[in-house]
């Protein structure tokens, strides 16, 4: 055999194996996937390097994460930068107009939020709160005399409104007596009178002869009414009424008017006061309106500062309690091995392929230096 061809035979003999053992062993860190037997007997080098030591790389490189990428001082000067705070600062701006200038209505975004009915929960839970507020007050207040709840402005009101009443019933006593049907009224009354007085009765019908009851008693009654003392009698008696009233205590005055008439009374004061229903048909828009342009020139610019300040002052808690490490480690676990040797391959598969044509240029050098050194002894 010639020196060229000696070169070249064992230059390819060589270039064969050293491909061969550089790609056999790239293979081999993968693979096999799952430990080989002969009888009882474990294969030598099976499993494959990754999977035996899939449970290593896993918390090797969950320590890498935390303690050389995902670091302390890496976040936290990411959160400081100014231009990432922009950025963010804008991000959320953008969102948020998107979601303030919106045409759906505020049920529908709350329905799409997963609070379903807020309307109907809404009066629920405030009429809950009313009661629960009057509960307390009654608790603490209960044996305070009214005349020291009640506000001397509105002791002075009710007074004022004593007075108006008076005036408005005398009024109406007036306009019904004046009346065909106050009329009607008086001479029933007045026959049921003479009826039930036996011979007193008669003897008063034949002096009046032909006069009707009616047309006496009448303008007596009309006059009585406009008569400025009546008026003073009536709001008297109102008057002291409401005096008296004042004395009894709050819980006694609850017993009067009964707590089953006064909830109700506040609830529906409240649902008429504050329309719920209209509210949460309202389009996020139409309801954020006066408010949308200061929420998001100030007050999300402000809450993004705050928020970053506040991540930065917690951040040892958060990376303690959010635990990277674990998490890349549950992670690699989690992944199937063709998984792992997929996304390295994806990776490094250049570099792997250099390897192996490495190994056959290094095989195939040796083969030549080989012949040679044969050839010269």
């Amino acid at each position: 055999m010639n020196l060229w061809t000696s070169m070249l035979f064992l230059g390819l003999i060589g270039a064969l194996i050293g491909g061969f053992t550089n790609f056999l062993a790239i293979k081999m860190l993968f693979r096999p996937y799952r430990p080989l037997y002969i009888g009882k007997f474990k294969v030598p080098l099976t499993p494959g390097l990754i999977p035996k030591r899939r449970e290593e790389l896993a918390n090797q490189l969950g320590k890498l994460v935390v303690e050389q990428l995902i670091t302390k001082e890496r976040i936290e000067k990411r959160l400081l930068n100014g231009s990432f705070k922009q950025d963010m600062i804008e991000f959320i701006q953008a969102e948020a107009r998107k979601w303030l200038e919106s045409g759906k209505t505020i049920q529908q975004v709350l329905e799409e939020w997963g609070f379903h009915h807020a309307d109907e929960r809404t009066v629920r839970f405030l009429d809950s709160k009313i009661e629960e507020a009057y509960v307390k007050m009654l608790k603490k207040y209960g044996d305070i005399p009214l005349e020291q709840a009640i506000p001397e402005e509105l002791k002075k009101d009710i007074s004022q409104k004593i007075y108006s009443l008076t005036t408005y019933i005398l009024e109406k006593c007036q306009d019904y007596f004046s009346s065909a049907e106050g009329k009607w009224r008086i001479q029933r009354m007045a026959d049921e009178f003479l009826q039930n007085r036996g011979m007193f009765g008669n003897m008063l019908q034949m002096l009046l002869g032909n006069v009707n009851l009616v047309d006496k008693i009448q303008p007596e009654i009309i006059r009585f009414i406009q008569n400025e003392g009546t008026h003073d009698l009536l709001y008297s008696l109102f008057f002291n009424e409401w005096e008296k009233w004042q004395k009894n205590k709050i819980s006694e005055a609850e017993k009067i008017v009964k707590r089953e008439n006064i909830i109700p009374f506040l609830q529906n004061t409240m649902r008429k006061g504050i329309s719920i229903t209209a509210l949460f048909n309202k389009s996020v828009k139409e309801a954020m309106a006066p408010y949308t342009e200061k929420v998001i020139n100030q007050l999300l610019p402000k809450f993004v500062e705050i928020g970053g300040k506040g991540v930065v002052s917690n951040l040892d808690l958060l990376l303690e309690k959010l635990q990277i490490d674990q998490l890349v480690v549950e992670q690699v676990q989690s992944f199937s091995l063709e998984k792992v040797e997929e996304l390295v391959l994806s990776v490094a598969k250049s570099e792997l392929k250099m390897i192996t044509y490495l190994g056959a240029f290094l095989g195939g050098f040796i083969g030549v230096i080989q012949s040679l050194v044969l050839f010269f002894l």
